[in-house]
């Protein structure tokens, strides 16, 4: 291996012991490599390279537009309240509706019995770490209410 880059060096570097710049018949010889090797690419069956996104830009272009379209749409017509603060239960804004002004978080209880089930997969070894499946399994995620603490 040390000989074949030792031979690769020398040709490279045109015999002499150390590179430092390349000449312009290098330069010219690396020039034609390139060439061969598109020439070459072309004979194998490849295209040559070319923008491949062009089409996918004016996409992502309208997304974006219609995005704008909906936030603007939304903060307009719609109450931006809904998006920052929890909803209970009773659709009140936990923070912000009279009933629930001094609760501003939102928490999910317990399912009745969640903690035997979940004693029950933990020694079964399944969920066991406090996973997704196993946190929607032992919460109430239909009954959220507002509360003044965590």
């Amino acid at each position: 291996v040390d000989a074949v880059c030792a031979e690769a060096l020398q040709r490279l570097c045109g015999g002499s012991s150390s590179c430092t710049k390349m000449s312009s018949s290098e330069d010219e010889s690396v020039s034609a490599y390139s060439d061969s090797h598109e020439e070459a690419a072309a004979r194998a069956g490849h295209r040559p390279r070319q923008c491949t996104d062009c089409l996918c830009i004016p996409i992502f272009l309208a997304a974006l537009g219609v995005m704008g379209y909906v936030l603007h749409y939304a903060r307009n017509n719609g109450d931006m309240a809904r998006v920052w603060h929890g909803i209970d239960f009773e659709n009140q804004l936990c923070g912000v509706d009279e009933a629930v002004a001094e609760k501003p978080y939102l928490f999910w209880c317990a399912k009745p019995g969640a903690e035997l089930a979940t004693q029950a997969m933990e020694a079964a070894g399944v969920g066991a770490g406090g996973s997704v499946m196993s946190l929607s399994h032992r919460l109430d995620l239909v009954h959220p209410i507002c509360v003044s603490s965590c």
